[in-house]
């Protein structure tokens, strides 16, 4: 494996790590407040809300991201 596959290979596995790490944070966030959000106002709800789209979106982003990371690395692996 060249030192160009390894960086590149580094870089996918730490931004993966980055993304599924902010979405965790920002789910398990969410799971905590959610007893207090269901037995206030509608706003505390509206921001639990906010808080549980902004984790999946994360997530979702994160696969993308991926997914566009692994496409360049294939297009530009030379070939064997």
């Amino acid at each position: 494996m060249k030192k160009r596959e390894r960086i590149a290979r580094a870089a996918a596995i730490s931004n993966g790590m980055v993304w599924f790490g902010l979405s965790v944070f920002l789910g398990i966030f969410a799971v905590q407040l959610a007893p207090a959000a269901f037995a206030g106002e509608w706003y505390t709800i509206a921001g639990w809300v906010l808080i549980a789209l902004a984790a999946l979106g994360l997530l979702v982003m994160g696969l993308f991201e991926q997914r566009t990371m692994r496409a360049a690395r294939m297009k530009y692996r030379p070939a064997p």
